[in-house]
């Protein structure tokens, strides 16, 4: 008969001994270069499947600068106007100096403020909203007017409104402002003083805008750092001051730091955790090493296993030269999976060591497991390899780094550990039984369900029953916030700004396009006509729109019609009565009049992106409107009523009237958790389903009947059952990063059934799982403190991944040494009648 695959490939490296190790040594040595020029991407996107609002949220963060926007937030104990302003001129200079941003505002400052206003001036009838215009312009609105400029004048400072006042004694300038300022600015604010400051004076903004819109991580972690550094100036600007730094570049800094606070702090736990317990677990007889036996054997069994690690990050810097957040978490619980190939050959070396010297009990035990571990391969491997298939980038980086590290700690272990373990761990001469500190009581419980195999079913099935009943409470997550690594902390300081200036407004979006920044304009005022109408009715609270700033010039041109209508043909006779009712001298407003009779004359032109640069409203403007070659955009942002949870979701009857305008994008978390859900379903039904085949047909190849092969499958099925049924109980739900929980459980979980399978083949149950069992039991336990790294993770998806992976695992273990035994009763009867004979 032709020796097992692993014994040829064993022979064949026993010839070559350092040359092989060598050859080894240099590939892990290439891994370790590589390795340190990956970058770590925290971009939760990469875990969305495709999808046209991947496509529309992906539009969102490239394009449009506001979103990239660092708010920061200063509070005092009690109203108080001069610290807060002395505190965000130091945040804002502190901001401005770092060089990083292209828009600073804590308010407006005295150039800015001229500038501004010189520049809507001219263009006061074409921004004034045309209710207010008309009401300016009629009998009682000209009383007003002259009235209140008689007051002006009559103070001491009236030097220095005289020109604005005869040129504007309808004060349309200041209404244009104000409206802008109202219609534009996603947060409700005071200017006090020229600041941004809160109604109750016990807040302020400062608001800035990077240079780039879609940060990469490295951006984000300097401007994160910029802001930091602000909001450190404004405390000590001002004593008793509070001030925080938000925005997305700060979340994404900070779950960077999480996730690698988590590696460094959980990973070395959990490493240190998987050493200890193979040093006890693996050490040899008294007298013989004990502990130092130990010791060696898992540091031998290890090293494959972090090997493996190192080969899939040198397989990702050279695939793709970034590795994200999940994947780099799940580097630990790696090292947990990959141990158990060493486990495995170790556990049976020991087993056999009676038979002779180290190098025959290797052999044998290379032998003895080669159909298990090359089949648990393959299954391990075919399970990973369907995330492969996944339509998220995401998950696909995690099935290559998963299949990369299992095979390259696969081979470092069938190769290193036979090759090394005669000369590094065991060097008795003389035969000696080991100690099997898991496998004694494993093999008597196994024996025990054997034997009382009724039971053993019955308490499976009820297990199995219970867990499909739960499991089906089970909910899809499609919400992407719910899986970034954002702290209670900075969740509260959300909280504080949003009661302290009101809603956000970025629950939902509109983007109005068009071929050029006008068209989009235009559209854009469509947008804004239909929230304005409809909007009330849907329970939306807020709108931040460039409608009020900057109006297209089809809709100036149609303010300028409405208000030389309201003036009347002959608004000067008006305007004298009023002015002599007042007190005042009629003539004195030949200015005004003046404009009036330039825009019949078509001389005003419409105001322009350009013409407020340099003003209060630039950054407004260009954070609004995104403009390349041959198109352009126009973000107008939409606070909604909460329809799931607290997900601001677009009514549809409102929706539906908004994408009626040609070109525009209606975007909304809710609408985006909606397609997730509906995405994750089917891809975790499409990737299960093809995991499912995909292991089944190798075990059937391996076994060539269907009996051993569905015992082999079960266990892990069952696990699946239980996982749903944790998540229910949880209120997890599957998510976009659990959901590929499904088959890296299926592809390790069989594992286990196969051995155990292959072990009850070869004989009496309690005497082939002493050995067999303890392996098995090892590696469990092992991949569970791999894990355990991540399932206390600050970062959801790395969390809810790992919870659901630990639940699964040693829900297959249990019932691969307790369960299948129970479906051998025959021979179970025929090792029991045996011992006792």
């Amino acid at each position: 008969m032709k020796p097992p695959l692993l014994s040829r490939l064993h022979r064949g490296a026993a010839r070559r001994p350092w040359g092989v190790l060598s050859a080894l040594g240099a590939l892990l040595l290439c891994c370790l270069l590589l390795a340190p020029g990956l970058v770590v991407d925290q971009d939760m996107l990469r875990l969305m499947p495709g999808g046209p609002r991947r496509d529309e949220l992906r539009t969102l963060v490239d394009d449009f600068t506001l979103l990239s926007q660092v708010v920061l937030h200063i509070e005092a104990s009690e109203p108080d106007e001069d610290g807060l302003i002395a505190a965000s001129d130091a945040a804002a200079a502190r901001l401005r100096a770092s060089g990083g941003f292209r828009r600073v505002e804590a308010g407006l400052d005295p150039d800015e403020k001229f500038k501004t206003w010189d520049a809507v001036f001219p263009h006061r009838f074409q921004l004034a909203p045309q209710e207010v215009t008309a009401a300016a312009l009629s009998d009682a609105g000209l009383a007003r007017a002259m009235s209140r400029v008689r007051d002006t004048m009559a103070s001491p400072a009236s030097a220095f409104f005289e020109e604005a006042l005869l040129r504007d004694p309808l004060e349309l300038t200041e209404a244009a402002l104000r409206a802008a300022l109202a219609r534009g600015n996603v947060f409700d604010v005071d200017l006090v003083r020229d600041h941004l400051l809160s109604r109750d004076r016990r807040h302020a903004l400062v608001l800035a805008v990077p240079e780039e819109a879609g940060l990469g991580l490295g951006a984000a972690v300097d401007v994160a750092a910029a802001a930091r550094e602000a909001a450190a100036a404004a405390r000590e600007a001002a004593p008793g001051i509070r001030a925080e730094a938000l925005g997305a570049p700060v979340y994404a800094d900070e779950s960077a730091r999480a996730i690698k606070k988590d590696v460094w702090a959980s990973v070395p736990v959990s490493i240190a955790a998987i050493l200890g317990l193979l040093v006890l677990v693996l050490r040899g007889p008294r007298g013989a090493g004990g502990m130092g036996t130990g010791l060696r054997a898992a540091v031998l069994v290890f090293v494959p296993a972090a090997g493996g690690a190192l080969v899939a990050l040198g397989t990702l810097a050279a695939a793709t030269g970034t590795i994200h957040g999940v994947s780099l978490a799940f580097g630990a619980a790696l090292v947990g999976v990959s141990v158990d190939y060493g486990v495995h050959l170790v556990v049976h070396t020991r087993r056999r060591r009676a038979m002779g010297g180290p190098d025959l009990a290797v052999a044998s035990a290379v032998g003895e497991t080669s159909r298990s571990l090359v089949t648990g391969l393959l299954t391990t491997l075919a399970a990973f390899g369907i995330l492969l298939l996944s339509p998220s980038t995401g998950m696909r980086e995690l099935g290559l780094f998963a299949v990369a590290g299992v095979f390259g700690a696969f081979v470092l272990a069938v190769v290193a550990v036979p090759l090394l373990y005669p000369r590094w761990v065991d060097r008795v001469a003389a035969p000696r039984e080991f100690p099997e500190p898991l496998g004694d009581p494993i093999a008597r419980a196994a024996g025990l369900a054997a034997r009382h195999r009724r039971v053993t079913l019955a308490l499976f099935a009820a297990f199995g029953l219970g867990s499909a009943v739960a499991a089906s409470g089970v909910d899809f997550d499609g919400d992407i916030r719910n899986l970034d690594s954002r702290s209670e902390a900075l969740q509260q300081a959300e909280k504080r700004l949003q009661d302290a200036f009101g809603a956000a407004g970025t629950a939902g979006v509109v983007i109005a396009a068009g071929e050029d920044v006008d068209a989009a304009l235009a559209r854009n005022d469509l947008v804004h006509d239909i929230l304005a109408r409809e909007g009330p009715a849907a329970e939306v609270t807020a709108v931040a729109s460039l409608s009020g700033i900057l109006p297209s010039a089809g809709r100036q041109a149609s303010r300028v019609a409405a208000a030389l209508a309201a003036a009347g043909p002959d608004p000067g006779a008006r305007l004298a009565a009023a002015a002599t009712g007042a007190g005042l001298v009629p003539g004195a407003f030949a200015p005004f009049l003046a404009d009036l009779d330039a825009l019949r004359a078509g001389a005003a032109p419409p105001l322009r992106p350009g013409d407020l640069a340099g003003t209060a409203l630039q950054s407004l403007v260009e954070a609004r409107i995104s403009e390349k070659e041959g198109s352009a955009k126009v973000l107008t942002l939409v606070d909604l009523p909460p329809r799931m949870d607290d997900l601001g979701a677009f009514p549809p009857a409102l929706e539906a009237s908004l994408r009626q305008v040609p070109g525009t994008v209606v975007f909304s978390w809710a609408g985006l958790a909606n397609e997730v859900i509906a995405q994750v379903r089917h891809d975790l039904a499409r990737l299960l389903a093809v995991g499912l085949a995909g292991v089944a047909a190798l075990l059937l190849m391996t076994y060539r009947r269907p009996g051993p092969a569905l015992r082999a499958l079960l266990p892990s099925a069952l696990a699946l059952v239980a996982v749903a049924a944790w998540l229910s109980m949880r209120g997890i739900g599957f998510n976009l990063a659990n959901a590929c929980s499904v088959v890296l459980i299926l592809g390790m979980g069989v594992d286990y059934g196969i051995f155990v399978v292959d072990a009850l083949a070869r004989g009496d149950v309690e005497e082939e799982l002493r050995g067999t069992g303890s392996s098995v039991a090892i590696s469990a336990l092992t991949t569970v403190l791999g894990f355990g790294s991540m399932a206390t993770s600050s970062n959801g998806a790395v969390a809810s991944l790992g919870e659901a992976i630990i639940v699964g695992l040693t829900t297959a273990a249990a019932a691969s040494l307790l369960l299948l035994p129970a479906l051998e009763p025959r021979r179970a009867a025929r090792g029991a009648g045996e011992r006792a004979a």
